[in-house]
């Protein structure tokens, strides 16, 4: 008698999400901008010169629940909300340069693109 083998199921592959990762590059600091026109900004800082920042992977954060105000942001990130995919800018007239948390920063991440 021979002895029947066992075959494992393969595991189910997980759906691709449309969720930035959190930035491998290792150069600049992750911080949260908040500029007097543009807005509120999360990103790895590049650049400063004065008041002006430029930053890469960065996302606009238009709206989000979670924190309320650019520090809780920066020390805790946010839990949803309207944040958009992450680009490469130049932001003119920062009002706050504030380093974010390496927490804030997976949570950041876990926050779909608002497109």
């Amino acid at each position: 008698m021979t002895a029947k083998k066992t075959r494992t199921p393969a595991k189910p592959t997980p759906k691709k999400k449309l969720v930035a990762k959190l930035p491998a590059n290792k150069h600049g600091r992750l911080v949260v901008v908040r500029a007097s026109v543009s807005g509120v900004w999360f990103g790895r800082l590049i650049r400063q010169e004065g008041p002006d920042v430029v930053l890469v992977e960065a996302r606009r954060c238009w709206s989000w629940t979670g924190a309320g105000s650019c520090s809780s942001l920066a020390l805790y990130g946010p839990s949803g909300g309207k944040i958009a995919p992450p680009v490469s800018v130049q932001v003119f007239g920062a009002c706050e340069v504030i380093d974010a948390t390496t927490d804030a920063a997976t949570r950041f991440v876990a926050v779909p693109p608002w497109l």
